[in-house]
């Protein structure tokens, strides 16, 4: 499993349309950094942001590169005890959408904060 995530840095030679990673020898697009299952979880238990907010937290991530936001973080929802993956319109789930992984973690988060506060939630951005 390979997750990409948006970057600021260059990260790629823009001639060649990215780097090659020296782990798998997958190609990398330019402006994206490259993680494998195993790194992703290690940058999440040790507590980097916004991922290592998942540490304490039931989720699922999934990706799908044909939509505009297309990392999408399940968070369980209001009294529930699992993920449960059901079509957004019929899920308990806290969904956060984004354009990175971190996007969609932060919002998540926040739409989960305010359901704790009974706060009213944002538009499903997915629309």
């Amino acid at each position: 499993m390979t997750i990409y995530d948006s970057c600021n840095e260059d990260t790629g030679d823009k001639k060649h349309g990215g780097f090659y990673c020296q782990k798998c020898g997958e190609q990398v697009p330019v402006g994206f950094q490259h993680y494998h299952a195993d790194e992703l979880l290690k940058k999440i238990h040790e507590g980097e942001k916004p991922l290592g907010q998942l540490s304490e937290k039931t989720f699922a991530v999934q990706h799908s590169p044909n939509y505009p936001n297309p990392y999408l973080v399940r968070l369980t929802g209001e009294n529930k005890g699992i993920v449960d993956l059901k079509p957004s319109h019929l899920t308990a789930d806290i969904l956060g959408y984004g354009k990175t992984l971190g996007e969609a973690v932060t919002m998540a988060l926040e739409i989960q904060e305010r359901q704790k506060n009974n706060t009213p939630a944002f538009t499903d951005a997915c629309e």
